[in-house]
């Protein structure tokens, strides 16, 4: 009696029903399992976007006060080039990159102004040289080389470099802060 098949009408029923529900149950999980975690990873996105919203606006914000500040130094860039420039003999020019070749450990053996920089030889070590090269490139000095030679230097007492080299000024864009393009 314990068997399904000999049970009345009614429990067998209640067995198929039951055992239907189930196995209706476990497609809906199987198939609505990919679809939250579809709808969790869109959910996830949707927060990241809006962080990334969220910092833009926060940085557009900021592009009024960060304009300004370039072209501050635009304009400061350009009057301390325009001093530079402005000295004849190019007395300001050569006291600032002996002082540049003194702080690298070099010495400026020779200097020669020209209308838009000079032209110059320093002597030391290639550390010392690279160093010099990298200062003077920056600001304020913001030189180009437009030549660079370099030659040992034999004296009694120890083998030394020297370098020949002709520099520029270098004319910035205010509103790009980048160098001209030249042909």
């Amino acid at each position: 009696m314990n068997h399904p098949g000999n049970w009345s009408i009614l429990p067998r029923a209640a067995l198929l029903t039951l055992i239907s529900v189930c196995c209706a149950g476990a497609g809906l999980v199987l198939h609505a399992q990919p679809l939250r975690d579809l709808r969790s990873a869109h959910a996830h996105r949707l927060q990241s976007l809006k962080a990334e919203v969220q910092d833009a606006l926060r940085r557009s914000a900021a592009l009024p006060m960060l304009q300004a500040r370039s072209q501050q130094l635009a304009a400061r860039l350009q009057s301390a080039t325009a001093q530079g420039r402005g000295d004849a003999d190019g007395a300001a020019l050569q006291l600032s990159l002996s002082t540049a070749a003194e702080q690298c450990g070099l010495s400026l053996q020779a200097f020669r102004p020209r209308e838009d920089g000079a032209e110059l030889g320093v002597v030391g070590d290639y550390p010392a040289l690279l160093r010099f090269v990298a200062d003077v490139s920056q600001f304020p000095h913001a030189l180009l080389f437009e030549s660079l030679d370099i030659s040992a230097q034999r004296t009694a007492a120890r083998h030394r470099l020297l370098m020949k080299a002709s520099v520029r000024y270098q004319a910035l864009s205010a509103a790009t802060n980048q160098e001209p393009a030249h042909p």
